[in-house]
């Protein structure tokens, strides 16, 4: 298995909140986007962290959501076809 870190995201107060994505490819050739993050509430002290694998072609038609991460996957695509 192949991963390729595409975009990191770091916001909040501090950077408390960060996202990474990563195009991951399978031995069988099959592609992916992991989305993983990290989120700290610095009112209660809460933590949220998580992953969610989201198909390339549902991460592509979503560029309102992911924004930059999306740009970022095209710019890889390219560079590797």
């Amino acid at each position: 298995m192949a991963e390729n870190m595409i975009s990191l995201a770091t916001k909040g107060v501090g950077g408390t909140d960060e996202d990474w994505w990563y195009l991951v490819t399978e031995p069988s050739g099959d592609s992916y986007v992991l989305h993983e993050w990290s989120y700290l509430s610095l009112n209660n002290l809460k933590t949220d962290s998580g992953s969610k694998k989201i198909g390339v072609d549902d991460f592509l038609k979503a560029a309102g959501s992911y924004g930059a991460a999306v740009s970022a996957l095209k710019k890889h695509l390219r560079r590797d076809a």
